[in-house]
């Protein structure tokens, strides 16, 4: 029995299919070669000098963070000059950066993991997914304070996270059916071409969100603390907290210049 021929249209087919595989198998090396040396090389707290970070990126030397400060816990901090005074936590930081990057976890230099949020943001798209932030009490107090003044279900800017690397994010006030809670939201992304951040403004990619052309992928940052968990309510109010308010008599009013 003699096999059946091929058509010279489907050899094509057939050679045009395997070249497009393979350089999609070329185009993924390449790309996870640039992420690895970024990662290795780029120190993800350097902000957007581009001039430092082309010539750290060239040299491919190894970040050598120095000596940082570790608790009992191993996790490692480093001082930021911000809105807070807060340390940043590197473990944290590193582990955005490498989420960024696609860095394979047994490639990572820490053993610190974002964990997934149980929620997101009301108009966040689905299945998309949202990291927390390990805040500690004296950062929740921080959250909770800052936005004491918000209307319910009503977002701004904020800075008080900044320590994490975040730069401008949106902090807010909101209200369902598990009660009021305070929100933090970041899309962590890079784009040294908008001006900011000691960034340079290129008309064009100023506009861009992320600006990495496919070698990043924004991480997205979201979590909730609702306020009768954090006050330890053990039957749930489902109610609005007002601020912590000093009332006073009219009496005590009239006396007070005397």
């Amino acid at each position: 029995m003699s096999r059946t021929r091929r058509r010279l249209e489907d050899r094509g087919k057939v050679s045009d299919g395997f070249l497009t595989e393979a350089s999609k198998f070329v185009s993924r090396g390449f790309n996870d070669y640039i992420r690895g040396r970024l990662y290795r090389t780029i120190n993800p707290t350097s902000g957007y000098n581009l001039k430092l970070q082309a010539k750290e990126f060239a040299k491919n030397d190894s970040i050598d963070y120095g000596d940082i400060d570790e608790n009992k816990y191993g996790v490692k901090y480093i001082d930021f000059d911000t809105y807070t005074g807060a340390p940043g936590n590197l473990n944290v930081i590193d582990d955005i950066w490498a989420n960024y990057l696609q860095i394979p976890i047994n490639r990572r230099r820490f053993n610190t993991r974002l964990q997934k949020s149980k929620y997101g943001p009301n108009l966040g798209k689905e299945n998309t997914a949202y990291y927390k932030l390990p805040l500690n009490e004296y950062e929740k107090e921080l959250l909770i304070d800052d936005t004491n003044n918000l209307k319910l279900n009503s977002n701004k800017n904020s800075n008080i996270l900044d320590h994490y690397n975040l730069a401008k994010h949106t902090v807010g006030r909101g209200f369902d059916e598990k009660g009021e809670y305070r929100s933090y939201y970041d899309k962590w992304d890079l784009n040294p071409f908008n001006g900011k951040y000691e960034g340079t403004k290129i008309p064009g990619l100023d506009k861009l969100g992320d600006a990495s052309f496919g070698i990043g992928k924004p991480v997205n940052i979201y979590d909730r603390i609702y306020l009768d968990d954090y006050y330890g309510v053990k039957q749930p109010t489902h109610g609005v907290y007002l601020p912590e308010v000093t009332v006073r008599g009219k009496r005590s009013l009239k006396n007070r210049g005397k």
